[in-house]
């Protein structure tokens, strides 16, 4: 499309009809192509498939239409006429046969691997903290909240994988609503509705708007049936042109406008020089570079010091909360400081945009990022800031809030428990802190039963290996003449000794003097098995007792009375606060 606007050569309109159809849909509020969505269900599909069969059959739920010729294989959306090939897909052929054999097969690795760990943890949990606490104890696996709602693990050797990766009867979701069912691994839970998930995980994304431009005459050097050609000059890039397509433009011939996806890319050309480049720069970037190159300069709005929350070589991060935004991040080429009077001055365009995160609330406590415009974010910024730091005022709100979320947790999942195990008063709780208390100790005698005896073991061990060394010796003795016995019991006397020794330790103990060694070395292996097993059962009932003695230690916080001096300093923190 670019060369041909640039030679002023044009396509027959056959070959225009056919790109319209194929190439791109033409709502109004859908400005994507369908090679763009494709590869967008195509990576939903990638990071849950666990072979090639369950690839297609994704492919399938999310109304992908799969063809293969050969090695080669075609994809194609509803409403698309032409498959697109897998090559021209991906530039490392992800979604070749080879590519897919390759992804699934790692993928089921991964699976495997982090459900055997999960297993190895889960009857020690209670709850998504515990499971997230005991996979880095035990396994040095780390489990993380990403920024769009979902959750990662990372393998102690760096993979990362995401959890929906998981079989339904591991999710997190499930897993959480069955912590104490010994049996809910094994269960066989129903595949959620994936093309569901893919639209729910699609509209949880950050907003992408839209952003209509003007573009003045100077900027437009050539307009066709597929689009137009732009030219403008881009800050640290020089003189560059853009070919937009016609579905992207509004208004007519007159009145041009471009209707801008501030998080999509576009590819900028420099035909000037002897070698052409090509720079890929975001939406968001371009739409500066429009209102740069028309003579549109931002506005210098200085920052209130009070709302300045932090500033790092990427940006400026500042609290608004009479706007309710708890951050709103500049990028530091439109962050100015003066260090003489201490002042942030920031540009601001009405049409730029800038990331905020809103402030948490008990309905949304972990609030998705949203795109602020510039025309929004300047009213926020004049407005009068009180003489205390805001970001104070901000920072203890996010913090009470987060104590309080933690108070309520804690105290629904001890009346879970109370429930769970059938506790109604003081004394029945005392009890069960007893009983945890005791078997803790019981599992510790046994631990330090069990040592001794492998050490007994060990020691004997060396007596039989001994034994076993020298009874060749032994028993060539008792084949030969006085004579001949007399000689080898000279000559072996030291061997003799140590064969003695041996035999006799193994007698005082009680032992089997007649064990071979293959005997003995499996009599410790057991042992050691044994006791790995109860080192394993002391963790749990560590964390048992530890989270008893929680539950007493709130109960008797809940039920006893506040002294004077604890009545006064809540009273001061009310006022406080």
């Amino acid at each position: 499309n670019r060369l041909t606007a640039e030679h002023g050569l044009s396509v027959s309109l056959r070959r225009d009809e056919q790109l319209d159809k194929n190439g791109f849909v033409h709502d109004k509020d859908v400005h994507q192509s369908f090679r763009a969505e494709l590869r967008r269900r195509l990576r939903f599909v990638a990071s849950r498939a666990t072979s090639p069969e369950m690839f297609d059959q994704l492919c399938e739920q999310l109304e992908i239409t799969t063809t293969k010729r050969g090695q080669d294989r075609g994809y194609r959306l509803p409403d698309q006429q032409r498959n697109i090939r897998d090559k021209s897909l991906s530039d490392i052929g992800s979604y070749t046969s080879e590519g897919i054999k390759t992804t699934t097969a790692e993928n089921a690795d991964n699976q495997l691997r982090l459900m055997a760990l999960i297993d190895d943890v889960y009857g020690m949990c209670d709850s998504l903290d515990d499971l997230t606490f005991m996979l880095q104890q035990e396994h040095d696996v780390t489990l993380k909240r990403q920024r769009n709602g979902s959750y990662q693990f990372t393998f102690h050797d760096g993979t990362k994988m995401p959890a929906e990766l998981l079989p339904p009867a591991y999710q997190l979701n499930y897993m959480n609503e069955h912590w104490h069912d010994p049996n809910a691994l094994k269960t066989k839970v129903a595949a959620p509705d994936v093309l569901a998930e893919y639209q729910e995980q699609t509209k949880s994304k950050m907003t992408n708007t839209e952003t209509l431009m003007d573009l003045s005459e100077d900027q437009v050097l050539s307009v066709d049936e597929k689009g137009a050609l732009v030219q403008l000059e881009v800050p640290n890039e020089g003189q560059l042109t853009v070919h937009l397509n016609r579905y992207e433009l509004r208004g007519d011939s007159d009145h041009l406008q471009v209707a801008l996806q501030a998080n999509y890319y576009y590819t900028l050309t420099d035909q000037s020089g002897k070698r052409p480049r090509a720079v890929s720069i975001r939406g968001e970037a371009l739409i500066h570079a429009i209102d740069l190159d028309q003579g549109l300069n931002p506005e210098l709005v200085k920052v209130p010091p009070q709302a300045v929350f932090g500033h790092s070589d990427k940006g400026l991060t500042i609290t608004l909360p009479d706007a309710g935004y708890e951050r709103v991040f500049i990028p530091n080429d439109a962050v100015n400081y003066d260090r003489l009077h201490h002042q942030y001055t920031v540009q601001i365009g009405n049409r730029w945009h800038y990331n905020a995160t809103p402030f948490a609330t008990l309905n949304d406590p972990e609030p998705k990022s949203v795109s602020l415009t510039g025309a929004a974010l300047k009213p926020a910024l004049k407005s009068t800031q009180p003489v205390l730091g805001r970001w104070l005022i901000a920072n203890r709100q996010r913090q009470y809030m987060q104590a309080q979320q933690a108070d309520v947790k804690r105290l629904s999942t001890t009346l879970g428990e109370l429930r769970a195990n059938h506790i109604t008063d003081r004394q029945s709780l005392g009890r069960q802190v007893t009983t945890v208390k005791a078997q803790l100790h019981d599992v510790q005698q046994k631990i330090e039963m069990l040592h001794d005896k492998i050490t007994t073991y060990n020691d004997l061990a060396k007596f039989i290996f001994t034994r076993n060394q020298y009874q060749p010796i032994i028993d060539k003795l008792e084949d030969v003449s006085p004579n001949e016995q007399h000689r080898l019991t000279r000559k072996y006397q030291h061997e003799i000794n140590m064969y003695q020794t041996a035999v006799l330790h193994l007698q005082n103990q009680d032992f089997n003097p007649l064990l071979i060694n293959e005997e003995m070395a499996s009599v410790i292996t057991d042992q050691e098995k044994t006791l790995r097993s109860l080192e394993q059962s002391l963790k749990q009932q560590t964390i048992m007792v530890n989270k008893w003695e929680d539950i007493a230690e709130l109960m008797n916080n809940l039920q006893g009375e506040p002294s004077q001096e604890g009545q006064e300093q809540q009273h001061h923190h009310d006022i406080e606060r």
